[in-house]
């Protein structure tokens, strides 16, 4: 029995693993999605506010 779960878990490991390496790049992936989602969400928020500031400085 415990020759069997040993190979079991053998063979078990690397897919885990592989499981684990593909979770950690999805949320890589979506955090790094997220944080340039919100990042032109503010430049598209504050651009005009920019744009009126420099308007005005060359006035």
């Amino acid at each position: 029995l415990e020759e069997c779960v040993y190979i079991y878990a053998r063979r078990l490991r690397p897919t885990l693993i592989n499981m684990i390496m593909s979770m950690n790049l999805v949320f890589s992936l979506l955090r790094r999605a997220v944080i340039r989602l919100s990042l032109d969400g503010w430049i598209k928020r504050n651009w005009r506010k920019m744009m009126c500031k420099k308007q005005e400085k060359r006035r």
